[in-house]
């Protein structure tokens, strides 16, 4: 996990002194547009945020900026590449030390031997910096933007599957359009489940004091999720039991969406023998979580009346793992990595 950081102002100031304390004059690198001087560990002057050329910078001293990046906001990932060679305990530490994260998780993440993002960086530049630092170190890495993993463009959501003797016809969900997708154009399928957490806050309102908590309420679900991709499509079709006609189960169909979702699945596998499969994401959810965050949607639902001058504030805030998952699945879609 993310090792705790005091980002407090006398903490960021006493960090950056203690940078340019570590080099010489004559090292630091003058910026060209502010002419101020920063070390020369940076990528942008660290007064007016100029990037620096390449060429001016000690790339070896370069430690990737940690800034954590809103959902919706474009960054890079930093993909580690599987099945390498098994790093020593030196290694993992100095890797620690460059992403600032945990030595314990790092180990679990080596052992685990998937293709998982160690990192989420803000610009192309400090990315390219960083996965030619951990080459030097005998880790490969890939490079993925989140713009080429495309969320602005929603997975198309399907109410229905038939399965016929050489294709599939998928209807799509509030929409008569249906897709064919013959057998051999079937190339990708993931599983997963989906959790939401609800938490509602009640406060009791109190002007020019601090609201008191009067209670908070938490609900909790989680739902079984299915990605499909063909041959053409980089964007995937998805299964929810909710909405979802599995009537194409037959006498195989259960009372139980989360059962019915499982058997569609499994005849997916068995409809297309050669599809890639994917059934992981529940087993390393938890490391993913460190580079790419649950969301928090936060609604404020506004100010109730409870008696005269009595007033609740309530506020509502949902963590769920759909973009995680998306971003997971569409990450699938891309391998192999070029």
């Amino acid at each position: 996990m993310v090792k705790n950081d005091k980002n407090d102002d006398h903490s960021v100031k006493s960090s950056f002194q203690n940078q340019i304390s570590a080099f010489q004059a004559d090292e630091m690198v003058s910026c060209k547009k502010c002419v101020r001087k920063s070390p020369p560990n940076r990528l942008r002057c660290v007064y007016c945020g100029e990037n620096f050329d390449i060429g001016e910078i000690q790339t070896d001293l370069i430690k990737p900026n940690l800034r954590k990046l809103e959902v919706w906001e474009n960054g890079y990932n930093l993909i580690y590449l599987a099945k390498q060679r098994e790093l020593n305990e030196t290694e993992i530490r100095e890797i620690s030390k460059l992403f600032n994260l945990e030595k314990e998780f790092l180990t679990k993440f080596f052992e685990i031997g998937e293709f998982l993002p160690i990192a989420r960086l803000e610009f192309l530049s400090e990315a390219k910096i960083v996965k030619e630092t951990l080459a030097k170190k005998g880790l490969e890495t890939a490079i993925v933007s989140d713009e080429n993993l495309d969320l602005k463009n929603p997975v198309k959501r399907l109410r229905k599957i038939e399965f016929e003797v050489e294709k599939l016809k998928l209807t799509l969900f509030n929409k008569a359009e249906i897709i064919e997708i013959a057998r051999e154009d079937l190339v990708l399928i993931i599983s997963g489940s989906i959790y939401e957490k609800t938490q509602e806050t009640v406060q009791k309102y109190v002007k020019s004091k601090e609201n008191k908590t009067l209670s908070v309420d938490e609900t909790s679900k989680d739902d079984k999720i299915i990605d499909i991709y063909s041959g053409n499509d980089l964007n995937g079709f998805r299964v929810l039991t909710n909405g979802f006609d599995f009537s194409c189960l037959g006498n195989e169909m259960s009372f139980l969406a989360f059962e019915n979702i499982v058997k569609i699945f499994e005849k997916l596998k068995k409809f297309a023998p050669d599809v890639k499969a994917v059934e992981n994401y529940n087993k390393i959810r938890h490391l993913l979580g460190e580079i790419w965050e649950i969301e928090e949607i936060k609604d404020s639902r506004g100010v109730s009346k409870k008696g005269i001058g009595k007033f609740n504030l309530i506020k509502a805030t949902l963590s769920t793992n759909l973009v995680q998952f998306t971003k997971f699945s569409r990450l699938q879609r891309q391998m192999p990595f070029k």
